[in-house]
């Protein structure tokens, strides 16, 4: 009896911006309670599962559920894209949750950066 012949192995691809993740979204009002969301994840599926993107100037209703090195405050939008590309090679995982806090505030700075690019 032969044995069947190896296969082979399909080569790994690079990763691509959070091909594995479910991706949902949370607008809402100023004060609607919108960042405690994160911390019903972290309470769900632990602090080191949860990645957190922050453009705001602190997260402070739900300091004390994070884990620090899961936390990536960005001041611009280029330190967002860097962070996007960071969560894309560290944390492209099913088992990661990637939280984007600030979003409001990302707008403004992409508009102002489109709005300077025409004048």
């Amino acid at each position: 009896m032969t044995e069947p012949a190896p296969q082979a192995q399909p080569e790994a691809s690079p990763p691509t911006m959070f091909s594995e993740t479910r991706k949902v979204a949370v607008h809402g009002d100023y004060c609607t309670q919108k960042t405690l969301q994160i911390a019903h994840l972290i309470n769900r599926f632990g602090a080191g599962s949860v990645v957190v993107v922050s453009a705001e100037k602190g997260l402070g209703t739900i300091q004390s559920s994070l884990a620090p090195d899961m936390v990536i405050p960005v001041t611009t939008f280029d330190e967002f894209r860097g962070a996007l590309k960071t969560v894309t090679e560290k944390h492209n995982s099913p088992d990661k949750w990637v939280c984007i806090d600030g979003s409001t505030r990302l707008m403004k700075w992409k508009a102002n950066e489109l709005i300077s690019e025409t004048g």
